[in-house]
């Protein structure tokens, strides 16, 4: 057996493997330095969140007392409301009763008052106090154009 060829197998072996070591070696470099770049990443996520989380603390806090004012207006308002309805419903109530008093009651007093001055003129013989204007002026403008012989004597 020839021991050269065997030697040159052992050297082409031997080259492989440290082309392979070069190669383990230099992937475990490449990996170690993503570990690395993923790794300060993930740290500058996490510090920009937390100063994200501080910023957005006290504006959450504000939004929150906001949010709260809101409601307590918002149960006033209501509260207003039911008083401001129950007052108009008070006031309608209390219209409709005096509108019914009034109806039942005061004018037919009115109206026997009004019929007793009207008793009293007749029984004084008076006539009445009020004339209608209208009718006075166009009975002048009828005399006036000429119609004062077609008048009948009955007239009032």
């Amino acid at each position: 057996m020839d021991l050269s060829v065997t030697n040159a197998w052992i050297a082409v072996g031997a080259v492989s493997l440290a082309v392979i070591a070069v190669a383990v070696v230099a992937a475990l470099v490449f990996v170690v330095r993503a570990a690395r770049a993923v790794s300060d990443s993930a740290s500058r996520a996490s510090e920009a969140i937390e100063q994200v989380s501080r910023q957005v603390t006290p504006l959450a806090a504000q939004t929150s007392a906001f949010l709260g004012d809101v409601h307590d207006l918002v149960q006033q308002l209501r509260d207003t409301d039911t008083a401001t309805t129950a007052a108009v419903e008070r006031i309608s109530t209390r219209w409709r009763q005096i509108s019914a008093v009034a109806r039942t009651g005061l004018w037919p007093a009115i109206a026997a008052a009004r019929g007793a001055a009207a008793l009293v003129q007749w029984i004084a013989g008076r006539e009445s106090s009020r004339r209608d204007t209208v009718d006075d002026a166009a009975e002048a403008r009828f005399a006036y154009e000429g119609g004062e012989q077609v008048r009948s004597g009955a007239g009032r």
